[in-house]
């Protein structure tokens, strides 16, 4: 009788416990990328700035375009972003304007030649 109760409470916890677990069939909300096009010659520092968090997202390269992914918090709703890009070595920080924008959007920055 009592390894029966003890059985029973051990499927019954197993099964909460189970319940609790991750759920594979949630559906992952696409990346927003943004896409760098730095056509100065210095190495930028890129962050990506909503209300005051501020999180760096990585270094476009000079010359070049960088393709970035925001932080999986940011994924989901409309959020209005805003960058900043400072130069590696430099004082010219480059900011954007306020960004609205949606889940899986593209986000194009171009850094002008001169920086900004």
């Amino acid at each position: 009788m009592l390894g029966a109760r003890i059985r029973r409470l051990a499927f019954v916890s197993f099964a909460l416990l189970a319940a609790c677990g991750p759920h594979r069939n949630v559906p992952r909300l696409p990346d927003r990328i943004v896409i760098v096009d730095n056509q100065g010659f210095a190495d930028m520092t890129v962050y990506v700035v909503e209300g005051t968090f501020r999180q760096r997202l990585g270094i476009a390269t000079g010359a070049s375009v960088t393709r970035l992914t925001l932080p999986r918090r940011m994924s989901s709703g409309v959020r209005r972003l805003q960058f900043i890009c400072n130069p590696i070595g430099g004082s010219r920080t480059t900011v954007s304007q306020d960004i609205t924008s949606g889940p899986g959007d593209t986000i194009t920055l171009t850094i002008p030649p001169g920086g900004g």
